[in-house]
């Protein structure tokens, strides 16, 4: 392989990778948290609720990883409205499709939560269950956007600025949970929603940016 192609193999997969690890170590941090809070009960709702947002962010993960590669062929021939386009297009599709499942899954929230509360252990979890999770369908749709954006970004050859954005929201979201676990429970689900909202400013921030320094690094060599 030449070094030029695995220099941008690398270029996007290491710190994609890097990315994953972060969110995977913080997690267990998270964890922690929710345990000093609120108990095996409290993470046992925390972990069930969760599994609502994977579901909610199945699409999400499918178009971004969709942009990846359409963007960067558009950046490789430096069709900068093909890529604009696509980037626009494919966060609105998130942004509706992901809105929508939050809406479905907020209005029939209570039968949902049946899945995983029908045994007469769990039962007792079911409203606690309701009521996370319906704080967790907003983070859900703020992530959604999070990973298109990443995408472009990776796209651009500018997957760094993605995996720093991630540990910045990462990082905010060890300290958010660190001061709230002496609260309460809602606290902490609240300040995670605030956290999603920081880390959806930086990460299309970033987004935004990198295309108009690059579609500029384009004009200035053109």
């Amino acid at each position: 392989m030449e070094k030029h192609v695995l220099k941008d193999f690398l270029s996007v997969g290491v710190p994609k990778a890097v990315e994953s690890d972060i969110m995977a170590a913080v997690n267990f941090v998270l964890n922690y948290f929710v345990v000093f809070c609120w108990g095996s009960y409290g993470y046992a709702v925390y972990a069930t609720s969760w599994k609502y947002v994977d579901l909610m962010l199945v699409p999400s993960v499918a178009l971004a990883g969709a942009l990846v590669p359409i963007a960067a062929a558009a950046f490789s021939k430096h069709d900068f409205p093909k890529m604009r386009f696509s980037y626009g297009y494919a966060m609105a599709w998130t942004l509706i499709i992901t809105a929508v499942i939050a809406a479905v899954l907020y209005v029939f929230m209570d039968y949902a939560a049946i899945i995983f509360t029908y045994s007469e252990g769990s039962i007792a979890m079911r409203a606690d269950i309701i009521h996370v999770t319906k704080i967790f369908l907003i983070i859900g749709v703020l992530f959604s956007a999070i990973n298109i954006s990443s995408s472009l970004l990776q796209a651009m050859r500018m997957a760094n600025n993605s995996m720093w954005s991630t540990f910045a929201r990462n990082i905010l979201l060890i300290f958010v949970f660190g001061a709230t676990c002496t609260i309460s429970p809602d606290a902490m689900w609240w300040g995670f929603v605030l956290c999603e909202i920081v880390g959806l400013v930086i990460m299309c921030g970033w987004a935004e940016i990198g295309y108009k320094m690059r579609l500029k690094e384009y004009k200035h060599h053109f």
